[in-house]
């Protein structure tokens, strides 16, 4: 039965991970949107004329299922300023990540197969989401060779006059699911604030709940700025970005963010019961492009500030720098 779990997995994994298509050609940057609050959205991605994936069909034409409009320009899957459609804090995601490492310095291989927050389209409801690790190392301790997460949320996102918002309230089941998974249930959720101070100005205010025995709690906070048709600066913390679109399809970027997670897991040695917390910090560079609803991409992430902290066992350690590999396609 094991077997056969891993089996579907790995499926999983390859229908949620692949591009499906190619991405389409350079394009020149659209022209400067409009500076009135009241039409930017509209403005901002008024160009359409392009196809996606080489088609001959216009993008505004295609019929994509369950009436999902395609991306027509690359902010579309971006918040904040000179964008359409508002995402939030948050939205979904499915991703493959690589951190190297082994023997003594952890590594992991994750697939993310939803992240329980919306799609683009959708501005409120309930979400689910599933992520499968596999570790290699810690060589000096006992952990178990993989874990999993279940999540359930809620997400509600709007976007009115001069104001958006953005709240999630989650429940997470992490565990190996070898021993009790108690210690492993946790709620994970946030509120933020969105408020257009200019036609290229948002002020960023919340909290992030992230309910880890490291991190409980983060304020965020902060600025978004569009100083130019192609430079995007997200300024905001936790989550800090930077956006350089290099046609209206494709852009680079650069971005921060606190990664790690938490699991009830069963040591294989003393059989005991534990709580398992890894923790990093991110910086990453990569480079991504629409593709049908979709924005795929592929980053390289410099790890750092790396952690493993036990809450009933012996084991805790501070690990080396590493490098982390991703390819990640946003909903």
């Amino acid at each position: 039965m094991r077997c056969l779990s891993y089996a579907v997995v790995i499926v999983m994994a390859a229908v949620a991970t692949g591009q499906g298509g190619s991405w389409p050609g350079i394009e020149a940057l659209p022209s400067s949107p409009s500076t009135d609050p009241a039409v930017q959205h509209e403005d901002a991605n008024s160009s359409s004329s392009y196809a996606i994936n080489q088609s001959t069909v216009p993008v505004e034409d295609q019929q994509l299922p369950g009436g999902v409009q395609p991306v027509v320009d690359i902010w579309e899957a971006t918040i904040g300023s000179g964008i359409e459609e508002f995402r939030g804090y948050r939205h979904e995601s499915s991703a493959t990540e690589w951190i190297l490492g082994d023997g003594d310095q952890f590594g992991m291989f994750s697939f993310i197969f939803g992240t329980a927050f919306h799609r683009r389209g959708i501005a409120n409801g309930f979400a689910t989401g599933f992520q499968w690790h596999l570790f290699a190392g810690p060589a000096h301790v006992d952990v178990p060779p993989r874990v999993y997460d279940f999540l359930l949320g809620y997400q509600n996102r709007d976007w009115i006059g001069t104001f958006g918002y953005d709240i999630s309230a989650m429940v997470s089941a992490s565990s190996d699911f070898e021993g009790s998974a108690r210690d492993g249930i946790r709620f994970p959720s946030h509120a933020v604030g969105y408020l257009r101070l200019a036609s290229n100005l948002e002020l960023v205010f919340g909290v992030d709940y992230i309910d880890r025995e490291d991190v409980r709690i983060l304020p965020v906070g902060g600025l978004i700025l569009r100083p130019t048709d192609a430079i995007r600066l997200q300024l905001v913390f936790p989550r800090p970005r930077i956006d350089l679109a290099l046609n209206q399809t494709h852009r680079l970027y650069v971005s921060g963010e606190l990664g790690g997670g938490e699991w009830a897991i069963r040591r294989d040695i003393s059989l005991v019961n534990d709580l398992f917390t890894y923790s990093d910090l991110r910086i990453a560079i990569g480079l991504e492009g629409t593709e049908a609803t979709d924005v795929s991409g592929f980053e390289i992430a410099w790890i750092f500030n790396r952690q493993i902290q036990f809450l009933v066992g012996p084991g805790n350690a501070e690990l080396d720098d590493t490098v982390m590999l991703r390819f990640v396609r946003s909903h």
